[in-house]
């Protein structure tokens, strides 16, 4: 399972297995600020840390360290949120946590960042009208559950889910995921 503890006042990730802990190394020039959010049966865990660019989505995969990067700008920030089996992570890029500048985000298994909002289908209700704000889960399947807030401020969940084909080919192409669920849900 994954832990955190209090290392000097510095929030550090950990790994906990059979009793054992084990504490991530954070990316370089930072403050060894660090968080792991998600494990998948690979062992591979992801989540952020603190580096000379800021906060930035990290994945541990033995014992090496990745930055992976944002959308834009080195100096802003991300996370990853969940990783699944295949590699495939989700999580937020963008210049805050929680508001409405963040856009959700796919790392393929190659590392490779994507903005979600430009992998909806053309004929998607929500194609060219929102930004998804952050995604929040994905599995093996590469359904996706995320939020984001609409013109008026108010939050909004949705579930995308791949078009069935082969697992290394469903991320490339803009008409491969589609809407297909909707909750809503008030702003916090």
């Amino acid at each position: 399972g994954l832990i955190k503890q209090t290392d000097n006042g510095v929030t550090r990730a950990m790994y906990w297995e059979n009793g054992n802990t084990t504490l991530l190394n954070a990316l370089s020039g930072g403050t060894n600020f660090s968080v792991a959010n998600a494990i998948n049966d690979n062992g591979q865990i992801a989540g952020l840390s603190n580096s000379s660019a800021g906060d930035r989505a990290t994945l541990w995969d033995g014992d090496t360290v990745i930055d992976l990067g944002s959308l834009a700008a080195a100096s802003e920030r991300s996370s990853v949120n969940d990783i699944n089996n295949m590699g495939v992570m989700v999580g937020w890029s963008g210049t805050g946590q929680d508001n409405t500048s963040t856009k959700a985000v796919l790392w393929d298994s190659n590392h490779e960042i994507h903005d979600l909002s430009l992998l909806l289908s053309t004929d998607d209700p929500l194609y060219g009208i929102v930004d998804l704000h952050a995604a929040h889960a994905i599995n093996t399947n590469g359904q996706i559950v995320g939020s984001f807030f609409d013109s008026n401020g108010e939050r909004h969940a949705y579930l995308l889910s791949a078009v069935p084909i082969p697992p290394a080919v469903w991320l490339f192409g803009s008409g491969l995921i589609s809407l297909i669920g909707l909750a809503r849900r008030k702003k916090a």
